[in-house]
């Protein structure tokens, strides 16, 4: 029983740095949410946020990303929209990867309009990639074809993620969960955490966490 108990430990250990491995492209997220009191906040940011945080000559991207939980099959998912193109250059220009899947999506399901499913939403549903899965939306239940499966591991009963730009279409929500920043080369990186703190002026009350926090 030790020996098995091991295993599983040590495969899901690797199953989540290969995860976090291939979605931290990034050096800071901003957000809401104090995560040392949670990990799932409901305040968002107006769409403006990000235009303030890019117009800083210190920053060399930044992309928005909208989580929010929906209703599927009598429960409860959450549904994660965010600017797969910037993500995507963030991560080649990092040299960043690992989850198979999420490469193909990145690469060929979001050109098409499909959306792609974690391993568990997969499991737990009884999909798999090439079925149309049915979400509810401001427009009745549409359904959307799955491209690929994605190790994810935010949400219990699965994750499904889609591009923003799609999202904000279909869902007609154009606010922002949280701002993903990557720093710009030979930047004081502390000195724009610091900034971007209080970039809003104590509009929002804001957290920022660099990508060792959140591995931590």
């Amino acid at each position: 029983i030790v020996v098995v108990l091991w295993g599983i430990l040590a495969s899901f250990e690797h199953s989540v740095d290969r995860w976090l491995h291939s979605i931290l492209p990034f050096d800071y997220t901003v957000q809401l949410q104090d995560l040392t009191m949670g990990a799932y906040g409901t305040g968002t940011f107006p769409e403006s946020a990000i235009g303030k945080i890019r117009k800083d000559p210190r920053v060399s991207e930044a992309y928005g990303v909208r989580a929010r939980l929906i209703p599927f099959r009598d429960e409860t998912v959450m549904l994660v929209a965010f600017e797969t193109g910037k993500f995507r250059r963030l991560q080649e220009e990092r040299k960043l990867g690992g989850d198979p899947g999420l490469d193909r999506w990145l690469k060929e399901g979001v050109s098409r309009g499909d959306v792609a499913v974690s391993i568990n939403f997969a499991n737990l549903h009884g999909v798999r990639p090439g079925d149309s899965i049915p979400l509810s939306t401001p427009e009745g239940e549409l359904p959307f074809r799955i491209s690929d499966t994605l190790i994810d591991f935010s949400w219990p009963r699965g994750v499904v993620a889609i591009d923003l730009e799609m999202y904000r279409r279909i869902w007609k929500d154009r606010t922002l969960t949280y701002i993903d920043v990557a720093a710009a080369k030979g930047v004081d990186r502390e000195a724009l955490r610091t900034d971007l703190g209080t970039i809003f002026e104590n509009r929002f009350d804001v957290f920022v966490y660099d990508t060792a926090e959140i591995r931590s």
